[in-house]
């Protein structure tokens, strides 16, 4: 039996107390991935270069951006995608991040 609901896939849930459009923002721009995920994550043309700490930059491209809701893109060999939304409990707002391994 495996640990997984979908082989191949993995989910995991969080709960932030700030709204879509916050968790999106630090996802989808250059300053809150700074700030959220990164050193540094500029975003060229649709591509997104991260620069972690002791990895070499990583190139990803954005695959989809609908704002506020869902953000995915490639990341070290991976597609990741962010899905947002309320939970309907006074304002926490839960996103599901699946990505394939």
């Amino acid at each position: 039996m495996s640990f997984q609901s979908e082989p191949g896939i993995i989910r995991w849930k969080v709960h932030f107390k700030s709204s879509p459009e916050r968790v999106f923002a630090a996802l989808a721009t250059d300053e809150g991935r700074a700030r959220f995920w990164a050193e540094s994550a500029p975003e060229v043309d649709g591509v997104i270069t991260f620069h972690i700490l002791n990895y070499e930059p990583f190139s990803g491209r954005i695959l989809v951006r609908n704002e506020p809701t869902v953000f995915s893109l490639e990341y070290f060999g991976t597609v990741v995608e962010f899905s947002l939304s309320g939970d309907g409990k006074g304002g926490y707002r839960p996103f599901t991040l699946g990505y394939e391994c």
